[in-house]
Order: structure tokens, then C-alpha cells, then sequence
């Protein structure tokens, strides 16, 4: 089982202390939720939260995701033209994290007024983390994605279909739905690598998992081989442009366990990436088959996927 998390930071125990009972993240989730409450839309207006707690947005060309600053007035966010919305959106909910936790704790710290060698620091690296909590919470509350993953299942259809109703990104979806599912499963995010035109690899660039203690072991990258261009498999879902479902032994699986596998391409503003759901096989097609808009025919189905696409339908 994983080791539970001491949060040793001032800002983490001010929290604390104030919700007896509570860790620091989970008082950082309650501070969003409270926020939250005031809109009943599932995409949350943050233009609307954001005048709730007195920052003024603004975009320009950043080095870094965002910046935020005090002014006369209240505190202004600049935002990173070069990522697309989605991605702007979580930095905005991050720095409307640090605003709250500087209100809630009075620690200038909170505001994340900190030097670079102490942003590296533990309790710099606290701070980012509680904020990252905040802000998955305000955009994709955490009862609500619950009870998504316990109707619908975990697959790609699932993903897209919160991204869209929710604005995130993929890996911001994907973290999400790993910490919302009550089943064993992983979720790897995939970037193409081309050679005049031509695709050579693919390369592991997101991995969440909610099976093994501490961080997931990094996927190694998949050359374009035949021999992994099965139904399942990221390969598959570039081929075809599409999604595709199948029983699958990764290269990367430690284990050498097979898994249901089911991969498919996202497209966003500026990037193209392909998305793996490993799920174990004891107990993976009823998950990703629970909803019957999931179902997914690949050109090779065994006789149990058979049986329960025909239930699905």
C-alpha cells in the first residue's frame, strides 16, 4: 500500500489545524469546493471566480505556464499565450489556488512569492502540490467524476467525454479519472515521433496509475513495429486513426501480465497524442464495457469480448 503523505509545510499545517481531521489537500479541495458552489454550470465560468476573489486575468508570452502578481486593486494573472485553453484554464484555477491559500493562511509563502531555489524546496514544492489540489477540485469535482466512472466505466470515450463537458486537458482528465475510479488501472499518454513523415516511435510523456505504490515506473518508447501494431495497442490507434480495444502484453508491462488495453488519438490546439487505458485482465472488460457507448468492434475479438459486446448491445 502507499506510504500516506506528511505535509510538513506551514501553509499545509495552518490548514490542518483549522480543519481538525483533514489533511492539507483535503482542505485545499474543500476551500475549491466552497468556491464552486456559487455556479451550477459543470464548466465552471473561472472568469466569474475570479472576480469573486479580486484577480484581474491577462495573456501574453511566458517562459512559464503563468504569473501572478499583487496590484493596487487585488492581484493580476498572466497567462501563457503559447498553451492552448484547456491547459490555460488548470493554470488559471492553480493561481486562483494561491490566492486562496495566501487568504486562508496569511502566509505570504501561500502566494507563491518565492525564490527559485525555494520553489525547489519541500515546502516550495508543498505549496505547488496543495494548489494542484485546489485546482483539480474547482474544475473536476472529485463527487461528481465518481459517480461518471461508476456509470460509465474507464475508457477512452469516458476521457473525452469529460474533457469536453468539463474544458481539461487530457492529462488533467486522465490524473483525474485515476483518482476518481474505484478499479485498478493505468492510463499512458503517447507522443508520435516522425521522420520525414514517416513514424519511428512512440514516447511515453504522461503516466498515471492507481495500483502501485509511489510513482508509476516511466513506459519505455514503442518503435514502430508490426509486431505491437495489434488491436489495443497506441500503434493500432495511429494506424487507424481511431480507438481500438484488444487483450494485450505490453513491452513495458514489469509484470509481463496481459491486459485489456484500449488506446486512441487525442487532438488538441497544438499537439497530437495517443492515450493507453491498461486495465488487469481478471477483471477489465466490464469496465471498459460498462456503458454501452464504450463498445469498441476490433478486427480480432475473442469469444469474451464477444459475448459481452453482444450484451452491450
Amino acid at each position: 500500500m502507499p506510504t500516506k503523505k506528511v505535509w510538513c509545510s506551514a501553509v499545509a499545517r495552518i490548514l490542518s489545524k483549522k480543519n481538525g481531521g483533514l489533511s492539507a489537500p483535503e482542505v485545499a479541495a474543500k476551500l475549491a469546493q466552497e468556491l464552486r458552489r456559487k455556479q451550477q454550470a459543470k464548466q465552471l465560468d473561472l472568469g466569474k471566480v475570479c472576480a469573486t476573489v479580486g484577480i484581474t486575468v491577462d495573456y501574453k508570452y511566458l517562459n512559464v505556464d503563468a504569473i501572478l502578481h499583487e496590484t493596487e486593486s487585488g492581484y493580476l494573472a498572466t497567462l501563457n499565450t503559447a498553451t492552448n485553453k484547456s491547459r490555460q484554464r488548470f493554470s488559471l484555477a492553480h493561481e486562483i489556488g494561491h490566492v486562496v491559500l495566501h487568504q486562508t493562511t496569511g502566509l505570504r509563502q501561500a502566494f507563491g512569492h518565492l525564490s527559485s531555489a525555494e520553489r525547489q524546496s519541500a515546502e516550495g514544492s508543498e505549496i505547488e502540490d496543495l494548489c494542484d489540489s485546489f485546482a483539480a477540485e474547482l474544475l473536476m469535482p472529485m463527487e461528481s467524476w465518481q459517480q461518471h466512472i461508476h456509470d460509465e466505466g474507464v475508457s477512452i470515450k469516458v476521457i473525452k467525454r469529460l474533457m469536453s463537458r468539463y474544458g481539461v486537458s487530457m492529462p488533467a482528465a486522465a490524473r483525474r479519472v485515476i483518482e476518481a475510479s474505484s478499479w485498478r488501472c493505468l492510463i499512458i499518454s503517447w507522443e508520435p515521433v516522425y521522420n520525414n513523415n514517416v513514424l519511428i516511435e512512440l514516447k511515453g510523456v504522461g503516466c498515471w496509475e492507481s495500483f502501485l505504490s509511489g510513482k508509476p515506473a516511466w513506459p519505455n518508447n514503442i518503435p514502430n513495429n508490426p509486431e505491437f501494431c495489434v488491436p489495443g495497442s497506441p500503434l493500432y490507434a495511429i494506424a487507424t486513426n481511431g480507438e481500438t480495444t484488444g487483450t494485450l502484453r505490453f513491452p513495458f508491462t514489469p509484470t509481463g501480465f496481459k491486459y485489456i488495453a484500449q488506446s486512441g488519438v487525442f487532438i488538441t490546439q497544438h499537439t497530437r497524442r495517443v492515450a493507453t487505458i491498461l486495465i488487469p485482465e481478471s477483471y477489465g472488460w466490464p469496465v471498459i464495457l460498462k456503458s454501452r457507448s464504450n463498445c469498441l468492434v476490433s478486427p480480432v475479438v475473442d469469444q469474451q469480448q464477444l459475448s459481452l459486446l453482444n450484451a452491450c448491445n
